[in-house]
């Protein structure tokens, strides 16, 4: 299976460009055409905490090689204590663009640890990001993070 799966993704001529029309999002293009996800409605993805800090305006909207749009992510964290600051109301409104022209629908971790205070600052965090989002694009909330 591996050699097929090397043969596979080697005849793929991906092409990742933004788009002049959807907000930026990248687009993958290929002439490899891949059925739709089995029960697609049920299936989003993890934002990863690079692509979420630095470009949450460019998530891709469709699922690759298929043209089926994607219809739900999955946050491990509405913001990360390390990360600047400065950067936290840029991702947001890039994330709330992107739900808003997708509309979308977000899982949102929050994380719970033995430290009262760093918990109440992710927690007034997570609060704000789902106020921002507005309850329709808010799928659920993961407490505890796993």
């Amino acid at each position: 299976p591996r050699v097929v799966m090397a043969a596979f993704f080697r005849r793929i001529p991906f092409a990742l460009s933004a788009l002049a029309t959807g907000g930026g999002a990248f687009e993958c293009t290929s002439d490899v055409s891949l059925r739709a996800p089995i029960k697609q409605a049920k299936k989003g993805i993890c934002l990863d905490d690079d692509s979420y800090r630095w470009c949450a305006s460019q998530i891709p909207h469709l699922w690759p090689n298929t043209g089926e749009q994607m219809t739900s992510i999955r946050l491990f964290k509405a913001w990360e204590p390390s990360w600047d600051e400065n950067g936290r109301e840029a991702a947001w409104d890039g994330l709330a663009a992107y739900v808003k022209r997708t509309n979308a629908k977000v899982m949102i971790g929050t994380p719970v640890t033995c430290d009262e205070t760093w918990d109440d600052k992710m927690w007034a965090w997570t609060r704000d990001l789902v106020i921002k989002l507005g309850p329709q694009s808010v799928m659920g909330l993961a407490i505890g993070n796993e």
